[in-house]
């Protein structure tokens, strides 16, 4: 009985989770820790502060999914920055249209919260979804 699963992807999926699944944390923690400081030290509005956090977890996206994910040992690096930076632009957009809507409209909800709401939508509803064809 078949089952519509091909193995070869799976493992790959699989080969390709445990090293994401160190790298992803990282990327949250820089771009948490720029929003904090921003907001909490900065006293900077939650929105503009969202930009700033958004690129420093991009740049550590961009670094950890190349040096662990995928391995990345030839090719150009600049050559895949720009690859990236137009992938990731539109996510970057769409990651603080969200956030400015949350932000906006649930008000007793703290922002550093709501960072990690409208990241996870932006995610499940677009990055993802893109980065399989990148």
């Amino acid at each position: 009985m078949a089952t519509g699963v091909n193995r070869e992807d799976s493992d790959l999926v699989c080969r390709r989770a445990r090293p994401t699944a160190r790298s992803a944390p990282r990327e949250r923690r820089a771009d948490f820790s720029v929003f904090t400081a921003c907001v909490r030290a900065a006293e900077i509005a939650p929105s503009a502060a969202r930009i700033p956090a958004l690129i420093t977890g991009a740049c550590c996206q961009f670094w950890g999914n190349r040096t662990y994910t995928f391995r990345a040992r030839a090719g150009s690096w600049s050559r895949q920055a720009k690859l990236f930076v137009v992938a990731e632009a539109v996510t970057l957009a769409l990651n603080w249209s969200v956030f400015h809507v949350l932000v906006t409209h649930v008000s007793q909800v703290p922002p550093e919260l709501l960072s990690f709401v409208g990241s996870f939508v932006t995610f499940v509803g677009f990055a993802y979804p893109v980065r399989r064809w990148v």
